[in-house]
């Protein structure tokens, strides 16, 4: 538990299933809840935001590593990168 805690980035791995609600509980999604297969944990999505001090240049970068069914997404498809520069950075300077 100390090296979830204390990373970044984790691994895919399957957790434990957990054991159904009561029907007549009201909060939850119950599809969430009543399963009896495995879930997976781990990094999905990684973000960088690079911002220049010199001229207010952003560089947003995001990376999905895995789809909805915990397979690698290929990487042509999996990274999402934006560049802009904030108005009025300089401004005032």
């Amino acid at each position: 538990m100390e090296t979830l805690q204390k990373s970044i980035f984790i691994p895919g791995f399957a957790a434990p299933a957990l054991s159904p609600i009561s029907e007549n509980h009201t909060n939850g999604n119950g599809d969430w809840n009543a399963t009896d297969h495995p879930r997976w944990y781990g990094t999905r999505e990684q973000t960088v935001i690079l911002v220049s001090r010199e001229d207010g240049r952003v560089v947003y970068t995001e990376r999905t590593l895995w789809d909805d069914n915990v397979q690698p997404i290929s990487k042509n498809e999996r990274q999402v990168r934006e560049e802009f520069y904030i108005e009025g950075w300089n401004d005032g300077v």
